[in-house]
């Protein structure tokens, strides 16, 4: 579990975010973040497309309800 804080003065409303690291993969599971004072849910799920782990979905909730979803329809890797 990582804290990070925003500095003091910076322009985003977003006062701090917890990074939550996967002991096994080394890859960030989960993002909380509080915007405005709401408090915002990322969750990641990683996939293996040709040997490298790519987000293939993240889902954001605010209050228990998804309030966006970025799912990967393709991945190419480009030598």
């Amino acid at each position: 579990l990582v804290r990070i804080s925003e500095p003091q003065g910076t322009a985003e409303k977003t006062q701090w975010r917890l990074y939550y690291v996967n002991e096994a993969t080394n890859l960030i599971d989960r993002v909380v973040s509080e915007n405005d004072g709401q408090t915002i849910d990322a969750s990641i799920q990683w996939t293996d497309r040709q040997g490298e782990q790519v987000p293939s979905n993240i889902k954001w909730a605010m209050g228990g309800q998804t309030i966006m979803e970025f799912e990967t329809a393709a991945f190419s890797l480009t030598k």
